[in-house]
């Protein structure tokens, strides 16, 4: 049971409406964690502007390989459950590629950098080494890439948080941190 309520759609303030809209459009429902989000529309606000703004810069692709691998470092079961959906579903990630992004890797060079550079940022608090930057600036990653890439950690981890916090109820099918999709 959730330790926070988690509102219905109808239940959130105004302002957070339209995003749940969105979000339904796109996915067809309106998962726990975007109406729990949506009970702070302010939070709802910058959350959804920082999702767009790492989108636009690296596709929804990368954003998702990110979001993988991040949740299964924190280890929220939540997340891994809606990014493996989202990354199957809506970036057409194949189960192979989300087991790599699960082990801080990729079949890409590039966005197994990327990946790594974000797992590195996270397990340091961001608190990183000049090599760590030397290495993303190596394949190609400039100072703005580089600001996506740890907004899209800082992200992830902000709804591993809030969902370990709540403890909120998986909507999607359940994959744990501590399993493999070869293990479903």
């Amino acid at each position: 049971m959730p330790r926070l309520a988690i509102p219905g759609r109808d239940d959130v303030p105004d302002a957070s409406r339209e995003a749940l809209d969105k979000i339904h459009q796109a996915m067809g429902k309106v998962p726990n964690e975007y109406r729990l989000i949506g009970t702070n529309s302010e939070v709802m606000d910058g959350y959804m502007s920082m999702v767009v703004s790492a989108t636009k810069v690296f596709g929804h692709k990368l954003v998702e390989k990110i979001s993988l691998a991040v949740s299964q470092l924190n280890g929220s079961d939540y997340d891994l459950s809606k990014h493996r959906y989202l990354a199957l579903n809506h970036a057409r990630i194949m189960p192979a590629e989300i087991e790599l992004n699960r082990q801080g890797t990729s079949i890409d060079a590039k966005a197994a950098a990327a990946i790594e550079f974000a797992l590195v940022v996270a397990t340091k608090r961001g608190h990183i080494e000049d090599d760590d930057l030397g290495r993303i600036r190596s394949v190609g990653f400039n100072d703005s890439d580089i600001i996506a890439i740890v907004s899209a950690a800082t992200m992830a981890t902000m709804t591993n948080l809030l969902n370990s916090v709540t403890r909120t109820e998986i909507d999607f099918p359940l994959l744990r941190c501590d399993e493999s999709d070869s293990d479903l």
